[in-house]
């Protein structure tokens, strides 16, 4: 099938959003709450859409709106549609470790890349075997910068509160570990936090 674009010249696909929220909600005041649009410009729209497809779609009824019977053929028609074209413009394409060949960035701090590395690249290389990984240095006061200038798409470290749009979830819980010789200090374990910040 060829398109003729001249047919598409003066229709604004919006409309065919509109309307089939529209005649999903058989309402104009519901429908503009979905919409997120004011009562008149879905009442403006309704009205476009009654002159382009050259019928009143929707009609007052005592129950509120009820939709005519090319209105009716028309959903049948364009819920589908809209619901492909919904998922071809927004869907996230579907990703295949074992035959992806793109590059990832993956920002570790330097103790995380010894503790962590040596587990995840072999792994990485059994499923996923023609993925590049770039391992960047960071820290928890370079972290949100580098994901926000692109430096690295994935950060495993300790980090600093970023920007709302950048999502964190804990990995794994570690502690510190405290070495001290007894000849020099005299301590009893387990130390206290008191004995520790008692000593220079």
């Amino acid at each position: 099938m060829s398109i003729r674009e001249k047919d598409f010249r003066g229709v604004d696909l919006n409309l065919l959003v509109t309307l089939a929220v529209l005649l999903r909600e058989r309402s104009v005041s519901r429908a503009a709450a979905c919409l997120h649009l004011g009562q008149p410009a879905v009442s403006g729209a309704l009205a476009r859409l009654r002159e382009l497809f050259d019928d009143e779609l929707l009609v007052r009824v005592p129950q509120g709106m009820a939709p005519t019977a090319r209105a009716l053929a028309l959903q049948a028609e364009l819920t589908p549609l809209l619901e492909q074209l919904q998922t071809l413009l927004f869907a996230a394409p579907a990703f295949e470790p074992a035959s992806a060949t793109r590059s990832f960035s993956l920002g570790m701090s330097d103790w995380v890349e010894i503790w962590l590395a040596p587990k995840l690249l072999p792994r990485l290389r059994a499923l996923a075997p023609k993925l590049r990984v770039a391992l960047e240095t960071t820290d928890p006061f370079t972290g949100s910068a580098m994901l926000e200038q692109g430096r690295m798409e994935l950060g495993v470290s300790v980090f600093a509160p970023g920007p709302a749009w950048q999502q964190t979830r804990p990995l794994r819980s570690m502690g510190f570990a405290v070495v001290y010789d007894p000849k020099q200090l005299p301590l009893s374990a387990p130390l206290s936090l008191d004995d520790y910040l008692a000593h220079e």
